[in-house]
């Protein structure tokens, strides 16, 4: 076989390689046909309500006059800076731009599904100001699935979460409940950090986001000695709704349960009984 023989063979066989390269692109992306989910249009619906979330957070920065952080590549309002005074610990900013999606609304939604979650359950969700996306995915899932959801939210944030003592996670998910966006507030307030009790972050920003979170209508209703920290919270107009930093368990014996223990369970009784406590 001479040269241009060989050199024949070898265009045809290259000609022949492209076209099934073409053909295999082609099966991939028109060929395969790819089932639609039961829950198809609860995930929609959570990766437009997410979008609308994004959307109202950076309008709240923008008021706040809050810059938008350069490590925020998509402008979502998500990403916050390094450090400031409420970060109690590192993260990773890599892992706070994969939440920060609106379709991870709609992977949540497949999340509680192949967890056995349905339309009218009830769940409860812990959430870190550290990856406050993940917590609005989490939310517009339940909200998009008519699940009831009872959250829990800390103000205290790994670097790159929501560090901004202005526009903390609690604030920011209570703006997007007072505008509309969002159906449910937190439950509960906590001020997270070490030991859950704002352990790392600077004592001044620390009480004066208390202060805020008070007028939102949360009741500082038991301090400690020297007025730095909040020891009980509660909200008003509420059945049983009151947050402590010390360890009422410790006082507690089966047949002497600490008042507060006592309270609580007398509350869901009463809630149970459809009756006002």
């Amino acid at each position: 076989m001479n040269g241009k023989q060989r050199e024949k063979k070898i265009v045809r066989l290259l000609m022949l390689c492209a076209l099934i390269l073409f053909g295999a692109v082609w099966w991939a992306s028109y060929g395969v046909q790819r089932a639609e989910t039961s829950y198809v249009m609860e995930q929609r619906q959570a990766a437009e309500l997410l979008t609308r979330c994004f959307s109202a957070v950076r309008g709240y920065k923008e008021k706040l006059h809050i810059p938008m952080s350069q490590e925020d590549y998509h402008q979502t309002g998500m990403i916050g800076p390094y450090y400031t005074g409420i970060t109690t610990t590192l993260g990773a900013i890599e892992a706070k731009r994969t939440t920060a999606w609106p379709d991870m609304g709609a992977l949540c939604v497949r999340l509680l599904y192949e967890a056995g979650v349905r339309p009218g359950d009830r769940v409860a969700a812990g959430f870190s100001g550290s990856f406050p996306a993940m917590n609005l995915a989490v939310m517009a899932a339940c909200q998009s699935m008519k699940v009831e959801v009872i959250p829990i939210s800390s103000v205290g944030a790994s670097t790159y979460g929501a560090t901004d003592p202005e526009l903390t996670f609690p604030e920011m998910l209570h703006r997007l409940v007072q505008d509309g966006v969002l159906t449910t507030d937190s439950a509960a307030v906590t001020l997270g950090g070490d030991n859950d009790t704002g352990d790392g972050m600077l004592p001044e920003q620390k009480m004066e986001i208390l202060e805020r979170l008070e007028q939102a209508g949360l009741v500082i209703s038991g301090v400690s000695p020297d007025d730095r920290l909040a020891e009980a919270v509660e909200l008003p107009d509420h059945p049983f709704f009151v947050g402590v930093q010390f360890h009422p368990e410790f006082k507690s014996r089966p047949n002497q349960p600490h008042p507060l223990f006592k309270g609580f369970i007398s509350a869901a009784l009463q809630q149970a009984k459809g009756k006002e406590v």
